[in-house]
């Protein structure tokens, strides 16, 4: 069900995009939609307490100038999705 609905989708949008007089407006109208999903994303992950999150320490080592190493931790929460870095 899911397949032939995206099939479908895809094809709605194939077409909408051959129509030349159509074309930007259809396009802008798409960016506008993904806009607003990712509005709600990142609501969604703001609200989100992240408990269940990976982290992962990360460096950069070896550099000629000591000072300039740097050690720091990828995080993703399995909740949300969100992925961000927090020095070490």
């Amino acid at each position: 069900m899911r397949i032939k609905r995206a099939l479908k989708t895809e094809m709605d949008l194939e077409n909408s995009l051959a129509r030349p007089k159509t074309r930007l407006q259809r396009v802008r109208a798409y960016e506008k939609e993904i806009d607003k999903i990712y509005k709600k994303i990142n609501i969604l992950q703001e609200r989100c307490n992240h408990k269940n999150t990976l982290r992962k320490p990360k460096s950069n080592t070896g550099n000629w100038d000591p000072n300039d190493d740097r050690y720091w931790w990828e995080i993703d929460c399995m909740d949300c999705k969100k992925h961000w870095q927090e020095d070490q």
